[in-house]
C-alpha cells in the first residue's frame, strides 16, 4: 500500500471519528466528539453481531433493542457532523449506553455473561463528563445494576445472578472506576500543565514582539516610552521585557573624555 493512500485512509477515518473538525480544533471538543464517535461506532458494530445470534436463537425482544440501540449510535454519529452543541449528544449517548447494559444484565442475555460490558461505563462516563460527575454517574449506575441483582432473586421476570458473580463483579467495576478516575485526573493535569505552558511562551512571544517593534527613546537622556506612557531606563526597560541582564563598564572613547576632563 502505497503512502499517499495511507494516507487518505488516515484522512478518512479522522474526519469520521472527529466529524470533519480539523486537527487544530478546541482539544476538549475533539476528545469528546472522538469519543463518542468510537464509541457509537464500536457499540454499532458488536451490537448488530449480537442482534444477529440474538435472532439465531430467537431472542426477538433483545434482537430488536440492540439493533434499535445501533441505528440510535449510528445517527448520534451522523448528528454529531451537523450540530456544534456536544453537551447534548454525549449526554444522550451516556443515558443510551446505561439503559441498554441495564437491559443487559437485567435480561440475562448471552447466558449471563453480556453484563461484562457494564465493566466499560465508567471509562465511558468519567472521561466524556469529567472525573466528579463521571465518578458520580458511575457510582449511581452500580447501585442501579446492585438493584438489579437483588431483585432478580425475588422475581422470575429478572435473571438471577450467583452471590460470588456478584461479588466479583462489585470488586471489579470499583477498580476499573478508580483506575479510569485516576487516568482521567493525570490528563487534566498534563492538560492543565500543557496550557500554562502555551500561556507563558504566547506572554513571552507578546514581550518579543514588543521589543522587536519601534522603541520611542530621548534622544538626550536614552530613556524609553512604554505603553502606558511612562519613560525608564534603557536598561530596565530591556530587562523587564527580555532575559537580558546589563552589567556596567565604560568604554575606551568614554573612559579617554573622563580622564581628559579631569586633567
Amino acid at each position: 500500500m502505497s503512502k499517499q493512500i495511507k494516507n487518505r485512509l488516515y484522512q478518512w477515518g479522522w474526519n469520521i471519528l472527529a466529524a470533519g473538525l480539523p486537527r487544530d480544533h478546541d482539544v476538549e471538543v475533539l476528545r469528546k466528539i472522538v469519543m463518542v464517535n468510537l464509541m457509537g461506532i464500536l457499540g454499532a458494530f458488536f451490537m448488530f453481531i449480537l442482534g444477529f445470534f440474538s435472532f439465531l436463537n430467537h431472542h426477538y425482544e433483545l434482537f430488536a433493542i440492540v439493533y434499535i440501540s445501533g441505528i440510535f449510535l449510528l445517527s448520534l454519529i451522523y448528528w454529531f457532523r451537523f450540530t456544534p452543541d456536544t453537551e447534548l449528544p454525549v449526554n444522550l449517548g451516556v443515558l443510551l449506553t446505561s439503559l441498554l447494559y441495564l437491559f443487559l444484565v437485567t435480561s440475562g442475555a448471552g447466558d449471563q455473561s453480556t453484563y461484562v460490558w457494564s465493566f466499560t461505563y465508567p471509562i465511558i462516563t468519567i472521561f466524556l463528563k469529567g472525573n466528579r460527575l463521571g465518578i458520580i454517574i458511575s457510582l449511581v449506575f452500580l447501585l442501579l445494576v446492585l438493584t438489579v441483582f437483588l431483585i432478580g432473586h425475588v422475581t422470575p421476570l429478572i435473571s438471577p445472578y450467583p452471590l460470588n458473580l456478584i461479588i466479583r463483579f462489585i470488586g471489579t467495576y470499583l477498580v476499573v472506576t478508580l483506575f479510569s478516575a485516576i487516568i482521567e485526573k493525570t490528563r487534566e493535569k498534563v492538560q492543565a500543565t500543557l496550557q500554562n505552558s502555551n500561556s507563558q511562551l504566547m506572554e513571552s512571544i507578546e514581550k518579543i514582539k514588543t521589543l522587536s517593534g519601534l522603541l520611542p527613546i530621548c534622544t538626550r537622556c536614552k530613556k524609553i516610552r512604554d505603553d502606558k506612557g511612562y519613560w525608564n531606563q534603557i536598561e530596565s526597560y530591556i530587562e523587564q521585557y527580555s532575559r537580558a541582564e546589563f552589567s556596567h563598564s565604560v568604554c575606551p572613547e568614554c573612559y579617554d573624555n573622563v580622564m581628559a576632563q579631569m586633567l
